[in-house]
């Protein structure tokens, strides 16, 4: 059983090991979407879900003290968890889109949009984190 946030944390470490999973289904694609690609984009979803279940996890604690100060996502947190992850897997399919965009056509910083949001999301997220020992 265990609380809500370490079943969270769960599910978040089951997508990591899927997507282990994900190049060796993916290799019939060719050489653009291999392992390194895959594994960049995903630690970025990974980042962005604990982004997410942090900002809840927070929003829950505070009791209505707090709110979203991210402009673009809190129309979509004030609506809910469902409408948060479609806004924010929307915005992550277009920087995997741009990644695969980037390395189909040679680049050598094919993986820096998915790095920066990765890591603007496990800022965010940690600060959540710290944030969330005030209460």
């Amino acid at each position: 059983k265990g609380s809500p946030v370490r079943r969270k944390m769960k599910h978040a470490f089951l997508v990591v090991c899927l997507l282990f999973l994900l190049p060796g289904i993916a290799g019939a694609q060719g050489k653009t979407a291999d392992k390194k690609f895959w594994i960049t984009n995903g630690m970025s979803i990974v980042a962005t879900v604990y982004d997410i279940e942090s900002t809840y996890f927070v929003l829950d604690k505070c009791e209505h003290k707090c709110e979203e100060s991210n402009l673009f996502a809190k129309p979509f947190m004030d609506r809910g968890r469902p409408w948060t992850y479609a806004y924010q897997i929307s915005a992550n399919v277009g920087i995997t889109s741009f990644s695969y965009y980037l390395k189909k056509n040679g680049s050598k910083f094919w993986y820096l949009p998915a790095v920066i949001v990765a890591g603007a999301h496990v800022t965010a997220g940690t600060w959540n984190i710290k944030y969330s020992l005030r209460f």
